[in-house]
């Protein structure tokens, strides 16, 4: 008898204790993005520095100088950083969702349009324009 009510109590705080490690609202899961110690920018890069929003619409993402970009009006994409590579344009960014979180990085070919004061993401049925804002 007292055998089971040892393992009872072993089991109870056992579980209590796994129960309480997913309840856990730290940070421990998140993924911290390390940025390069230098970021360079050739001249065509320097042309995407600067705030941009989706035609027709009001969110974005502003890409800054020393190659982290931020989020403009959106809670569940949250832009971190960005780069060139092989001449495709790379946001990395934090998605999150329901109670989910991913992180990710999409590249994309890139034109900047400088006379309309655009860039298009994208090739094909998959284009998205954005227009550059001054802040």
């Amino acid at each position: 008898m007292k055998n089971k009510v040892f393992y009872a109590i072993v089991s109870f705080f056992i579980l209590g204790f796994i129960w309480m490690k997913f309840q856990s609202t730290d940070e421990k899961d998140t993924v911290e993005v390390k940025l390069p110690n230098e970021f360079k920018l050739d001249e065509r890069s320097k042309e995407l520095v600067g705030s941009w929003l989706i035609e027709g619409g009001d969110w974005g993402f502003v890409l800054h100088s020393d190659g982290t970009a931020t989020s403009i009006n959106s809670a569940t994409l949250v832009y971190q950083r960005w780069r060139i590579h092989n001449g495709k344009l790379c946001l990395r960014a934090k998605s999150m969702g329901n109670h989910t979180q991913s992180v990710s990085e999409d590249c994309s070919v890139y034109k900047i349009e400088k006379r309309r004061g655009r860039l298009v993401l994208g090739a094909d049925e998959t284009k998205t324009a954005y227009k550059k804002i001054e802040k």
